[in-house]
């Protein structure tokens, strides 16, 4: 369980953080969103997202 909530923490503050976008020249009509079934379900063809700095919040660098 706290792994999992430990993956689940990391992956909401990349979303929070950074905007994602499709790279240059894809279109969302571009995005194959077929599956393959198996043990663990995961996309026929990988997803490539572009992340930028997000305006509304302020990194910080830490002194630690």
């Amino acid at each position: 369980m706290f792994g999992l909530a430990t993956i689940v923490l990391a992956l909401a503050r990349l979303i929070h953080h950074f905007d994602w976008a499709l790279p240059q020249g894809v279109e969302a009509e571009d995005v194959d969103l077929q599956e393959i079934f198996g043990l663990a379900t995961r996309k026929k063809t990988a997803l490539g997202l572009v992340p930028t700095a997000n305006k509304d919040y302020e990194l910080k660098e830490n002194d630690g």
